[in-house]
């Protein structure tokens, strides 16, 4: 390729290529950059996760970002994420050091038993539970919200009687929804970022001898924090999704919600709009009814089955043939007819 020494130029071709060139600039004016920036600041972009530590939202606390990090790289990033993020304050022991100390007494403290232990009754029930009276209270929550029970009912095949009495066993209909004073989102927020037997300091002293078995829980306490991370995850996107805020979200010991105690792994596949608000809460009765008879139906409730064959669904929700016993003899108590108070005889 020739290329012309710059003397033999055109003026001409020079004048031309300037003109073409202003012209060409013309159309970057700073209007143009104020219409672009305009359009991005209307619908913000997601925040993605750097390394750059300047890129770190100030509003979440330090000893968060190791999490924020981690949910950003798997999807969850942005403005709603960091919301729910600089609610949680500083980084309790409780939630790991209870399910470790539950954990380590079970394993390494529960006394030898000696002899036979005696053979547990298969048909027992919780304590106290199945009662006239905890049956007029299911029946006073059935008729309050019978057309949640009946949708449910026609819906999943779960008779109104079993989805009161799983709801009362739960939750106590909703009056009993958290046993723990933090919320749920800090108690699973906080397991998944405890992982060695250093970050539940005061915790040690309810586990005599711990020091014996650092190995056990070098290899318990990061599965357990995985566990939880899961859980977050699952529970932000629930959050984020359907706009609920932390501190309205009161939960169990490891993380579990609503009227229904669904832990938020379970959320996407079996929680259900009872009210068709176009929001899942299952703090909500119509959602938490329809979600869990959902949840039965799924694992295989069919309304013709034999008792066993409900007795097996029932501990796909709890694994405790006494809590499948507690929900079957309570919702037999709800269908029957109140027993008749006998006439005081008359003098």
């Amino acid at each position: 390729m020739n290329i012309l020494p710059y003397s033999r130029i055109c003026p001409a071709r020079i004048f031309f290529c300037v003109l073409f060139l202003s012209v060409l600039l013309a159309g970057c004016s700073p209007a143009g950059s104020r219409e672009a920036m305009a359009d991005t600041e209307s619908t913000p972009a997601p925040q993605e996760w750097s390394d750059n530590s300047s890129t770190l939202a100030p509003a979440v606390s330090p000893e968060w970002q190791n999490l924020r990090q981690a949910l950003a790289r798997d999807g969850l990033a942005g403005r709603e994420v960091d919301a729910l993020l600089a609610t949680l304050g500083p980084r309790l022991e409780a939630p790991m050091g209870r399910k470790m100390t539950e954990l380590y007494r079970s394993k390494f403290l529960r006394k030898k038993e000696t002899g036979k232990k005696p053979a547990e009754d298969p048909n027992a029930v919780y304590k106290g539970v199945v009662t006239e009276q905890n049956a007029a209270l299911c029946r006073q929550f059935l008729q309050k919200h019978s057309r949640a029970f009946a949708q449910a009912r026609e819906t999943y095949g779960v008779p109104s009687s079993i989805a009161v009495a799983l709801l009362f066993v739960e939750t106590r209909l909703g009056t009993v929804l958290k046993d723990v004073p933090e919320n749920a989102l800090y108690t699973l927020a906080s397991m998944s970022q405890s992982t060695t037997l250093d970050s539940i300091p005061s915790w040690q002293a309810k586990m005599p001898g711990f020091e014996k078995h650092e190995d056990w829980f070098a290899a318990t306490m990061p599965k357990r924090a995985a566990w939880a991370y899961n859980e977050t995850k699952a529970l932000v996107r629930y959050m984020v999704q359907n706009g609920i805020r932390a501190e309205s979200m009161p939960g169990s010991f490891y993380g579990a919600i609503g009227l229904c105690q669904f832990m938020p792994s379970n959320i996407d596949q079996y929680a259900a709009d009872g009210n068709g608000d176009g929001i899942i809460d299952l703090y909500e009765p119509e959602d938490a009814i329809m979600s869990l008879s959902k949840f039965l139906f799924k694992h295989g409730w069919k309304a013709n089955g034999t008792r066993e064959q409900h007795h097996a669904v029932l501990m796909r929700y709890n694994k405790s043939r006494k809590y499948a016993n507690t929900i079957l003899a309570l919702a037999k108590l709800v269908a029957a007819p109140p027993a008749q108070k006998k006439a005081a005889p008359r003098k």
